[in-house]
């Protein structure tokens, strides 16, 4: 590291401690911090636990018995009555009083919905041929209906079987040695228990995530607010910004003493919630009768900071429009109460992590740590919960960048929305990173929910279905890099790579798409396991590819290849550009990959993500390789096109993990050292330079 960047690292170190200095000797920030949360907490352990109380019963509950007909209601008291008579003689005290028990007037044979309604905890009826008489006595079989789930009907039974029992023994003991005693009756009972569905009851448990998340933006709306509108009210942004330091170098600082104070309070919110849910005993009433695991406090933790980091963004991009402390204020007021609503949706059990709600900002952190608590979390689901989050944190840092470069903000002068969307007057030879970061999260939630929409229409075509998808995908990956370059006024050739390069890297790029797929289809098939394909949806799908690709082969294909060129022109055109105007080759070319992977585990979830995973983010190891030597996104182009329609024309389209045959394998290594070496010799210009991004 040389001696300016050893200089300019220092300086940032030091403004960065400047602004947490000054930020953590605020009492208002120590207040947050520390006092609320010990006065929050046990404020609502006390209310959860006049609530559970509320829930006891206050007095003896009263059991309801339910008959058949009048005929085996007045058999089965008379018997039930003369028990309880017997009982009372022989130990008064401990013997529940029969006023507990009662029978109303109203006899169905349907007895079950009887109880399903809740008029009865047990119906009792007959059997039929239930009744059995012998020389003198008579005995009689009744069947008694309750659902086994029940508490109070299982309490009721206990209840009746004891008197029962001590009807009959009476009976038997008389009968010993005493000839000439009058008929008896005895009265059997066998159980007939049923269950029904558990009808999904409100997730108290999905309180705990949502007060801690609400005590972390609370936590930092306080520093968001005074290092940005507080700073322009007092006038001392212009100071700042006069200092030997570059624009987003302070916006950095500033960003980092907002999440480290929403972290801090993260942490300070998580151990006094266990510690007071540890003191009062509401942690079994909340988490179904078990403590919290260590795993799941730690998972928790993770969505705090991850959740911290996006909001801390926000609130700084917000923030930062505001002149004054009270204007800040007006802002954020809207942006709290809008963060209740995923609490509500929490809440309702109805509601599952899902489709849509998986990346909806702030819902899916909450719902995600609501099923962290049940234990019904999925891990696939939870990747695309943290990595749109992620992505939602980047894009929102971007736009903060894009705000606080802003002369009018800046200085204090009159500002307003719409100058995020105000074209630059001079042209720019490449987009800012954040630019391209921004358009990333904004392609990923519309692409996922399209995706999710475009799979529960009914009754269209394959190919419909297909054009559907291919439009939407061209849309999103092209236009969006487009319209970006439009608004910050990017020069296209150099923004998005569209230089023109030597024929023969062309050829180049062609061979590698033809060659390179055998290769990596036997690597996968090698070193992966074979992917789970029992569950129903998953066959339909392939099922269904491969039907499309079997009635539409070459529809298929040109929507692969389209959808390789709108790709490669946001992956390997307007991302690339800009962080190759920041970045070495290493940390371009291996960024994009691993974000070009990502996005093809979100168009297959399921058993076939790592393969995704791993075969994207190879092949987008290559294309990288191939734009930063020919700085042209034209040979990616085409070398991505080629792979796609082969994958698709030979059959590996649906999977892309079947064995190979070696001499398939032989003939892709021939031919992927050749492109390569046509590439790596020819393939690029005399000159290829690219254009460094303004600091």
């Amino acid at each position: 590291m040389d001696h300016g960047m050893r200089n300019r690292l220092g300086r940032l170190g030091r403004l960065v401690r400047k602004e947490l200095a000054e930020i953590l000797r605020d009492r208002r920030t120590i207040i947050t911090l520390v006092l609320m949360p010990i006065l929050v907490y046990p404020l609502l352990a006390v209310a959860f636990q006049q609530y559970f109380s509320s829930l006891s019963p206050l007095k003896s509950p009263i059991y309801v018995l339910g008959f058949a007909s009048q005929i085996d209601k007045d058999l089965f008291v008379r018997q039930l009555q003369l028990g309880d008579k017997i009982l009372m003689r022989q130990d008064p005290q401990a013997t529940p009083v029969m006023s507990s028990v009662t029978w109303p007037d109203k006899f169905d044979k349907n007895l079950k919905k009887m109880i399903e309604d809740g008029e009865i905890d047990v119906g009792i009826r007959l059997e039929k041929g239930g009744r059995f008489k012998g020389s003198k006595d008579d005995m009689f079989v009744f069947e008694a209906i309750f659902k086994k789930d029940s508490s109070s009907a299982n309490t009721l039974l206990q209840f009746v079987e004891r008197r029962l029992a001590a009807t009959n023994g009476s009976f038997l003991r008389a009968r010993l040695g005493i000839p000439g005693l009058p008929p008896a009756r005895y009265v059997l009972l066998r159980r007939s228990g049923f269950t029904v569905p558990a009808a999904k009851q409100v997730s108290l448990a999905a309180l705990v995530p949502l007060i801690l998340i609400l005590m972390t933006i609370t936590g930092a709306v306080y520093p968001a607010i005074d290092l940005t509108a507080g700073e322009r009210e007092r006038g001392t942004l212009e100071i700042l910004v006069a200092a030997p330091v570059p624009r987003l170098g302070l916006l950095f600082a500033k960003y980092v003493s907002v999440l480290t104070v929403a972290i801090l309070t993260a942490l300070i919110n998580l151990l006094t919630m266990l510690i007071t849910l540890w003191l009062s005993g509401l942690g079994a009433a909340l988490f179904s009768g078990s403590d919290i695991s260590l795993l799941v406090i730690l998972q928790l933790l993770m969505l705090l900071l991850l959740f911290a980091a996006f909001f801390s963004a926000v609130l700084l991009a917000i923030t930062s429009f505001a002149r004054s402390f009270k204007e800040a204020q007006a802002y954020l007021i809207p942006l709290m109460l809008l963060s209740l609503a995923p609490g509500v949706l929490a809440m309702m059990p109805e509601l599952s992590l899902e489709g849509t709600l998986s990346v909806a900002p702030l819902v899916n952190i909450v719902l995600l740590s609501r099923d962290l608590f049940e234990g019904n979390a999925r891990w696939p689901i939870a990747v695309i919960v943290i990595a749109s989050t992620l992505l939602y944190a980047l894009a929102a840092i971007a736009t903060a960048a894009r705000i606080f470069g802003a002369e009018a903000v800046l200085y204090s002068e009159q500002s307003a929305w719409s100058d995020l969307f105000r074209r630059p007057e001079e042209e720019r030879p490449i987009p800012a990173v954040a630019s391209a970061l921004l358009c990333l999260a904004l392609i990923f939630p519309i692409w996922f929910v399209c995706r999710g929409l475009l799979a529960q229409l009914g009754g269209m075509s394959a190919l419909s279905l297909l054009g559907l998808m291919t439009g939407i995908g061209f849309l999103l990956f092209a236009g969006f890099p487009l319209l970006s370059a439009w608004l910050g006024h990017i020069r296209l050739r150099t923004g998005l790579q569209l230089q023109a390069v030597p024929i023969v890297a062309f050829a180049g790029a062609l061979l590698l798409g033809i060659s390179l797929w055998p290769v990596l289809v036997q690597l996968l098939a090698l070193v992966l396991p074979e992917p789970d394909l029992s569950t129903e949806t998953l066959k339909q799908l392939l099922n269904a590819m491969r039907q499309a690709r079997a009635d539409y082969p070459l529809a298929v294909a040109l929507a692969f290849v389209v959808q390789a060129l709108a790709e490669e022109l946001f992956f390997r055109g307007y991302l690339f550009s800009a962080l190759r105007g920041k970045c070495g080759p290493a940390v371009t070319i291996i960024v994009s990959a691993l974000l070009f992977g990502f996005f093809h585990v979100i168009a297959m979830p399921g058993p076939f993500a790592l393969h995704r995973l791993l075969s994207s983010t190879f092949l987008g190891l290559v294309l990288g390789w191939i734009a930063w030597h020919t700085g042209s996104v034209f040979p990616g182009m085409i070398m991505h096109a080629a792979h796609n329609a082969m994958l698709v024309l030979i059959g590996q389209g649906e999977t892309a993990v079947e064995t190979l045959p070696w001499s398939w394998v032989g003939a892709g290594l021939a031919g992927t050292a050749a492109g390569a070496v046509l590439l790596f010799g020819w393939g690029a210009k005399t000159e290829n330079t690219h254009p460094v991004a303004a600091g």
